[in-house]
């Protein structure tokens, strides 16, 4: 039930205060008829009961603060001047009152059951106006409705009783006691439920989660939708709705996942996974490639790049080494989805550098599956490593030869064994250090690019000194095709994240592949194109791709010819 429904003990509350004032300043206008008394004390009376009015009627604006700090002091005043008016009116017209039919007892004692309620009615319309109707306005915090339910039952009771035993002269002991054993066979028979309402009490108090936060109890993770008296309703990934007892949250541990530590530690929560290598590697370079994975990942929550990567060597077990890895991410709803890119680029990692990702106790017991025939042109082999390394990277990646490397550039696919093998032997490799910018836009340059190890950032530069990061590169990726194809400028930075090895190929290598194979430059200008039009391929319908794939290689064709003569 919404908390702007109707209040019956607000409405109650403001009636009676509406009347009491009412006819204070009825009977202050009938006395201007007659005989009115100028008495200072009068004159008060008359003030306050108008300064009352005016607050609970909200007439005038004042600051919230003035306004509660008035409320609990000028209106219980005006309230027990007004009723001092009112027994005064009753007491001079008691003969008027008993011809038109009116027992002044009666009057007698709806004036003294004010008396004693106007506290409560006071209390009533401050928590109404000034913490009900704004609860969760500026602080986020809502105080649960059963809260104020108490209180409101407390602040009446409490009257209720006072005029039972002065006004009607109720015995109060006898009352009390029966009211204690019917509340104790009513808190048996209820035990259950009273034990969720007060566990739900202390739950909302704490406040261990609020509505839309993302929270894990026993086997339940959801949304929360609702927090009443005796259950929390979650919203779960199987879009089903689950009702938790609150008793059994006051007896869980409860993970929020919407209350990360920003300063202390990362932006999101932490997701930590466990894997394991043969025990033959080296932990150190493991740990290494376990980075560079970490460095080139996309979050799938919009980010630029994980705020947490973490790898620790954790020990050696019966599956051979095992590494923790840790990662975050800001949206629980993406936690799976979160896993899933940052696993599938450590596999794309490993795989490049012939590292298996299979426990070795499992190797023992499991069968190659014929369909990994298809994998076998990216499946590394003892054959792929040269023997004879710089250490300038990865131990791994750095030891894969430059023919291997370079089978994996697209422009070089319809090259033969032994052009593959001259482009290698002639090409170098170039060692840059994290954050060292390896091209700049704008210059010159005929070099192309292949990433033996790290992680590169290509970044765009603005004319207002901005920079939108285009793509993260990994091992086997390449860059600068168009400028040693073309000789064009460059057209972006490119940045190295991590320590980076990159394979330098030569337009003089190129352009002797080029003099002995008059073909070579339309294969080249069909790949280079496709990998343009790549980039606004969702725009395009797929006669239109295949259109402009032809346009854009002619126009390249043309210019790789110009490039080389």
């Amino acid at each position: 039930m919404s908390e702007r429904n109707i209040n019956f003990l607000f409405v109650i509350s403001k009636l009676s205060l509406f009347l009491i004032f009412g006819l204070s300043l009825l009977s202050i206008c009938v006395s201007f008829l007659g005989e009115f008394d100028t008495t200072p004390t009068k004159i008060a009376q008359y003030i306050l009961c108008i300064v009352g009015f005016l607050l609970i009627t909200k007439l005038v604006p004042i600051p919230r603060i003035a306004h509660i700090i008035f409320f609990l002091t000028l209106v219980p005043i005006g309230s027990y001047a007004a009723l001092d008016i009112l027994n005064t009116s009753l007491l001079r017209n008691i003969d008027s009152l008993a011809t038109i039919g009116i027992n002044p007892n009666l009057w007698l004692a709806c004036i003294q059951i004010a008396h004693w309620y106007i506290p409560t009615f006071v209390l009533m319309l401050i928590l109404k106006n000034e913490f009900l109707d704004r609860d969760g306005s500026t602080s986020g915090r809502k105080i649960p409705k059963i809260i104020y339910i108490v209180i409101q039952i407390v602040i009446f009771a409490i009257p209720t009783l006072v005029v039972l035993s002065k006004v009607f002269s109720f015995e109060l002991t006898g009352i009390l006691a029966t009211s204690g054993l019917i509340t104790a066979i009513i808190g048996f028979a209820l035990q259950p439920n009273l034990s969720n309402i007060f566990s739900g009490i202390f739950v909302n108090i704490e406040q261990p989660f609020k509505p839309n936060d993302w929270i894990t109890i026993a086997d339940h993770t959801g949304k929360v939708i609702d927090v009443s008296w005796r259950s929390t309703r979650l919203r779960t990934f199987q879009n089903t709705e689950v009702t938790i007892p609150n008793e059994t949250i006051a007896k869980s541990i409860v993970t929020n996942w919407d209350r990360p530590d920003k300063n202390e530690m990362s932006e999101g929560f932490h997701i930590f996974l466990a894997l394991s290598f043969h025990p033959h590697h080296d932990p150190n370079h493991i740990s290494e490639l376990l980075f560079d994975a970490l460095k080139k990942v996309r979050p799938v929550d919009g980010r630029s790049e994980l705020d947490l990567q973490w790898v620790k060597f954790t020990g050696v077990d019966e599956f051979g080494l095992k590494f923790h890895i840790a990662f975050d991410c800001t949206n629980r709803m993406m936690k799976n989805s979160q896993e899933n890119v940052v696993l599938l680029e450590i596999y794309k990692v490993m795989r490049h550098a012939g590292v298996n990702m299979t426990p070795g106790l499992l190797q023992n017991f499991l069968k190659a599956d014929v369909g990994l025939g298809a994998l076998a042109q990216y499946t590394r082999s003892q054959n792929d490593y040269q023997s004879s390394l710089s250490q300038k990277g990865n131990i791994y990646n750095e030891s894969i030869k430059n023919q291997v490397l370079l089978k994996q550039v697209p422009l070089f696919s319809n090259l033969d064994e032994e052009q593959i093998r001259i482009i290698a032997e002639s090409s170098e490799r170039l060692q840059f250090s994290k954050d060292q910018t390896i091209i700049n836009q704008g210059e010159s340059d005929n070099r192309l690019f292949v990433i033996a190890d790290g992680v590169v950032s290509i970044e765009l530069n603005h004319a207002d000194g901005s920079k939108t990061e285009l793509s993260r590169l990994g091992v086997g990726e390449f860059f600068g095709e168009m400028a040693l194809m073309t000789g064009e400028p460059r057209t972006a930075d490119a940045i190295a994240l991590r320590s980076t090895v990159l394979l330098v190929v030569q337009k003089q290598t190129v352009k002797n592949i080029f003099s002995e194979n008059s073909d070579f430059h339309n294969e080249m200008a069909n790949v280079l194109a496709e990998r343009q039009v790549k980039l606004g391929e969702a725009t395009l319908l797929p006669e239109e791709k295949s259109k402009e794939v032809s346009k854009l290689a002619n126009k390249i064709g043309e210019a790789i010819l110009r490039f080389f003569s």
